[in-house]
């Protein structure tokens, strides 16, 4: 193996059916760990190509089209299921950082293994295409009908409860939702009031008067 080498296409395979990340890595050198000796006890990789940052899906930021990512409402859709960069190079015991986003699993091979090397899983319990199901929440319309009363009722705590309890894949869609400010406007709201006491002073004024107090 060189000194230095190409990991292409590190990612190999993508699913968008778990809300966790798994990796999986496996590497032919051999490490001084196998001679007897703790991992950090290898030589020091430094320079340019000692590590690599790869991002696995992004949350785009659109002010036309603004995007919910309140509790349990992310949605697949709007994920850009890209990785970037997709190809990167490192030094020989050099390292591979991974920033996830949305709902993917990851799986790291080799050097030296093809796409077409890979089985992907023919079945899948939350893909239809993949011989699974996708079944979608159905909430209660309150129009007093028979099949109203076999609805989801999304304002019910203990149904939401028992809606996650369902074994895998479960169901798909709100389980329970509240009306409450939401992290943003209350961010919003305390930096109004803090403003206000302030008699809407900059921020260079706020520590000027901060450093006059501690005279």
């Amino acid at each position: 193996m060189a000194k230095t080498h190409s990991r292409r296409e590190l990612i190999k395979t993508a699913a968008t059916g778990g809300m966790a990340a798994g990796f999986g890595v496996a590497m032919s050198r051999r490490t001084a760990a196998q001679g007897g000796q703790h991992d950090h006890l290898l030589p020091p990789v430094t320079g340019p190509l000692a590590s690599a940052t790869v991002s696995f899906g992004q949350w785009p930021a659109d002010a036309t089209n603004p995007l919910d990512r309140s509790p349990n409402r992310s949605p697949n859709a709007r994920n850009v299921h890209q990785l970037v960069p997709h190809e990167v190079t490192i030094k020989e015991n050099g390292s591979v950082n991974f920033i996830i986003a949305g709902v993917h699993w990851v799986a790291v091979y080799d050097d030296g293994t093809q796409p077409e090397d890979i089985t992907v899983p023919v079945f899948d319990p939350a893909n239809p295409r993949k011989g699974g199901s996708f079944e979608v929440i159905q909430e209660k319309k309150w129009d007093g009908t028979p099949e109203d009363e076999l609805r989801h009722d999304v304002t019910d705590e203990l149904a939401a409860y028992k809606l996650a309890s369902l074994p895998f894949p479960g169901v798909f869609g709100v389980f329970y939702e509240t009306d409450r400010p939401s992290k943003n406007a209350l961010e919003k709201k305390w930096i109004e009031t803090t403003r206000e006491k302030t008699g809407g002073a900059s921020d260079l004024e706020v520590l000027q008067k901060t450093f006059d107090r501690m005279k």
